[in-house]
């Protein structure tokens, strides 16, 4: 494989794992903004964990978050897991749920 080879596969995954985050986070946020009882149960949690909401000199001086925070979200971890499930990244890396399950759309399975 030649340099320009090289580099050309290294910038292909550099924007293709850029833009499916991006994609993902897009529908992550369209599915909560559309589901407001989705938001307000996500937000308790992250004030749960984070405490109040902050001011925007807090934001600047707070820290990035950790694994061991991440683990005490896990309403966040269902909502973006159902997001993958809804729009999955790559076909056949589709989910499925049990019946009797309820979605973003409230309809019963």
């Amino acid at each position: 494989i030649t340099r320009e080879e090289l580099v050309d596969n290294l910038w292909t995954f550099v924007f293709a794992g850029a833009d499916t985050t991006a994609h993902t986070m897009a529908f992550c946020l369209y599915y909560v903004a559309s589901n407001p009882d989705v938001e307000k149960k996500l937000l308790h949690e992250i004030n749960e964990v984070f405490g109040s909401p902050c001011t925007a000199e807090q934001r600047e001086t707070a820290s990035p978050l950790t694994f061991e925070q991440m683990k005490d979200l896990p309403y966040l971890r269902c909502v973006i897991l159902e997001t993958l499930r809804l729009c999955p990244i790559a076909v056949g890396t589709s989910k499925s749920i049990p019946a009797g399950s309820t979605l973003f759309t409230k309809t019963p399975l």
